[in-house]
């Protein structure tokens, strides 16, 4: 009887596990805009570095940014600590160019 059970059970299949994108995927330059109305324009490079612009095309911060898991860390210049953030948490995002633009 218990052979008959376990040939009658259903094996599932794993499901593939979902791979994280690349830097060169996420690259490119977005906007966002934060709880309190503000935006700023946040250009992600492939290289792991940042820069935001505030909505005068005036740097805001710069510095590193990471992957981990589903969360995006940014690792500002000077003393500010890291911080990491799930998408859309703290701010409405958009995605306005592709590419980051190439430094000048």
């Amino acid at each position: 009887m218990l052979l008959l059970t376990a040939c009658n059970q259903v094996q599932s299949e794993p499901e593939p596990a979902q791979q994280a994108p690349s830097p060169e995927e996420i690259a490119g330059t977005y906007e966002a805009t934060l709880a309190d109305g503000s935006t700023i324009r946040h250009t992600l490079n492939a290289d792991g570095t940042y820069l935001d612009l505030d909505a005068d095309g005036n740097p805001v911060e710069n510095g590193n940014w990471r992957l981990e898991g589903t969360q995006i860390c940014y690792d500002p210049e000077g003393s500010e600590p890291e911080a990491c953030y799930d998408q859309g948490t703290n701010a409405s995002v958009k995605r306005i160019e592709a590419e980051a633009p190439t430094p000048e």
